[in-house]
Formats: structure tokens, sequence, C-alpha cells
């Protein structure tokens, strides 16, 4: 007999379902490894930029500015990649849920945001 997320006893034809939802759950923490992944070099970046910027004092004040700029933007496109991605995982989340009914339940084994990047 197939077994839920949870290792219980599933539905004949949950199978299906319960495989849905561990590739569901392995396409999230790939994309969370992925994100923290990209959150580490943006950071090492924005170091690396700020560190040749304080060697320019010919433009310091115009570096510290642009730098600025963009560690924001780069910040705001991070969060709103997150959100629009998370927003995503729920809707495929609650597809297959609403197709399995009672036969595949969550569980806390699915991954989350890595603490520095989630809420």
């Amino acid at each position: 007999m197939t077994k839920n997320i949870d290792g219980k006893d599933a539905a004949p034809d949950a199978g299906r379902d319960v495989d849905a939802a561990k590739f569901i759950d392995f396409i999230k923490s790939s994309f969370y490894a992925t994100l923290d992944n990209m959150y580490e070099i943006q950071e090492l970046s924005e170091k690396v930029l700020a560190e040749m910027a304080k060697k320019r004092r010919d433009f310091q004040q115009d570096a510290d500015k642009a730098l600025a700029q963009y560690t924001d933007n780069a910040r705001k496109g991070r969060e709103e990649f997150k959100a629009t991605m998370e927003k995503g995982f729920r809707h495929l989340e609650n597809l297959f849920d609403q197709e399995a009914g009672d036969a595949v339940k969550r569980t806390d084994e699915t991954p989350k945001p890595h603490a520095k990047h989630g809420k």
C-alpha cells in the first residue's frame, strides 16, 4: 500500500498524489538552496563593490549613493522573486491537495526558507 508523507497508509489511488507532493517538496528545497546561494553571492558582491568604492576617493560620495541604490534594488528584487515563487508553490500545493482530498497530508518536513532569508 502507498504511504503518505507522514508514513501512514494512503488511499489506494493516492500514490500519484504522494509522488507529486514529494516532487513539490524537492522543487522547493532546490529553490531555497539556490536562493541562499544567490543571497550569498549578492552580499559578497556588495561588499567587494563597497571596498572598491572606498579606494576611489575622487568619486566616494557618488559611489556610496549608487551602491546604496544598487543594494536596495537588489534586495527588493530578491524579495519580490521569493514572494512570487512562494505564491506559485502555494498554488501548486493547493492544486494537488484539492485533488487528493485528505489522502495527502502536508507535514512540517515541507521545505522552508533558510532562517537568514525566510520569514
